[in-house]
């Protein structure tokens, strides 16, 4: 159990399969990922292909991949 206060990592992991060309991460227009809400809370995308945000976006997340994509209007931070 973790307690309340606690510091949490939310995770959105895509692992390395052999043979596998699914490695990417993509998120439509519109898409918010607000680690503000609660300053506790750190969000991580990871991924050994790429990272693709379409705008208008928001993205409060620690990224970790091979390639990080936009279009559109994208706020990072």
């Amino acid at each position: 159990m973790i307690a309340p206060g606690a510091a949490r990592t939310v995770s959105i992991t895509v692992e390395r399969v052999p043979g596998s060309i699914h490695q990417d991460l993509s998120f439509t227009a519109g898409t918010t990922i607000d680690s503000m809400i609660d300053s506790m809370i750190t969000v991580l995308l990871q991924t050994p292909g790429t990272v693709t945000v379409n705008g208008t976006s928001s993205l409060g997340a620690s990224i970790q991949a091979a390639a990080f994509a936009t279009s559109g209007t994208v706020s990072c931070g």
